[in-house]
């Protein structure tokens, strides 16, 4: 529940921008500490309430500290002229912690420049500087008023987070009497030692490699062991099951890890470039492993492009960078945090 100032002109659809607001004084000179001197100088800014313990007992001569109800939308003075005209000087106001208004809402929380009615591009300006959320989990709304109840608050992770945690769940965590409820950052562990069951999966940059068609034509072509009689679909499976684990085993042994290969030959090419200046003979062996590159980097697009399931890019268009975080925005939104039983527990 929020209490608000009753005025006259009160209105249930828009909040009151007076509201209590600590002044500070720094370094105000001692003679000026006196309650008349202080209710004079806070009835500057608005209605002086009180002054702090320390400000009273005159125990903290740094900073003198009051209590002012002001309305926020009207401009107050940074310093302010204390004492006479000849002995008089400058003495500077802080105003701790002021209140954000938006004079066109009539809300707290947010000033103009940040209105949404007013600025309704900044609703999308999460989505232009490349940060996204990560979904989250419990209520959806993270604000209330009592009569308005809203999502306002947020947690967005930008590409580097989620390249390195791509399991990162956001919870929204019970109110309790606060009008924000808090959000719970948990990060879970990407074991990659915990696998279910294995399933065979064709792997589309195979069909890159000079290999893969001699290798299927002659496993289908070879005769079926130890029963060469069998006919119809019991044939066709036993054929496509021998095909499976022969390319399971051509994939691990021949293909091998397409990112080590990768990391390999760059180095290679960097090695060989060195060695071109003082022998011009590895010319060839250098175009050669650099013909070798290009078509492994070829393979590791595809691979990244069926694990994506990006289907609206042309042809040739290398971003391995963008299918990556693809991957990892599925890895998240497919991973299941909580089970919940017909009880609710």
């Amino acid at each position: 529940m929020r209490l608000l100032k009753w005025s006259p002109d009160f209105d249930i659809n828009s909040e009151s921008p007076i509201c209590p607001a600590w002044i500070s004084l720094p370094n105000l000179r001692i003679h000026f500490y006196n309650h008349t001197v202080l209710q004079a100088i806070g009835s500057i800014f608005g209605r002086p309430l009180q002054v702090d313990q320390a400000t009273a007992n005159r125990s903290r001569p740094s900073v003198a500290r009051i209590l002012v109800e002001m309305d926020i939308t009207k401009e107050c003075p940074k310093e302010i002229w204390l004492g006479s005209e000849i002995n008089g000087y400058t003495q500077k106001v802080e105003i701790e912690i002021f209140p954000i208004f938006c004079s066109h809402c009539k809300l707290h929380g947010h000033d103009t420049s940040n209105c949404f009615i007013l600025n309704p591009s900044l609703k999308n300006k999460t989505q232009n500087n490349g940060n996204r959320e990560n979904g989250f989990t419990g209520s959806n709304y993270t604000w209330n008023n009592n009569r308005l109840w809203q999502r306002l608050d947020r947690i967005l992770f930008n590409q580097h987070w989620i390249s390195n945690w791509p399991l990162t769940v956001v919870e929204h965590l019970f109110r309790s009497l606060l009008d924000h409820c808090p959000l719970l950052i948990s990060i879970k562990n990407n074991d990659t030692n915990i696998k279910g069951t294995s399933f065979f999966r064709f792997q589309n940059l195979w069909l890159q490699h000079s290999d893969f068609f001699q290798l299927v034509s002659s496993n289908w072509n070879n005769c079926i062991a130890p029963d060469t009689s069998v006919k119809g679909m019991i044939r066709f499976w036993l054929k496509i099951k021998r095909l499976n684990q022969s390319l399971n085993w051509w994939n691990k042994h021949h293909v091998k890890n397409i990112f080590a290969n990768i990391k390999e030959l760059e180095e290679r090419v960097c090695y060989l470039e060195n060695l071109l200046s003082s022998d011009p003979l590895v010319t060839k062996q250098l175009n050669d492993t650099k013909e070798k590159l290009i078509k492994f980097q070829d393979m590791e697009e595809t691979f990244w492009r069926q694990k994506a399931s990006a289907k609206h890019l042309n042809e040739r268009d290398r971003n391995t960078k963008y299918f990556h975080a693809l991957v990892n925005k599925k890895k998240s939104l497919n991973f299941i945090n909580k089970v919940k039983d017909e009880n609710g527990n």
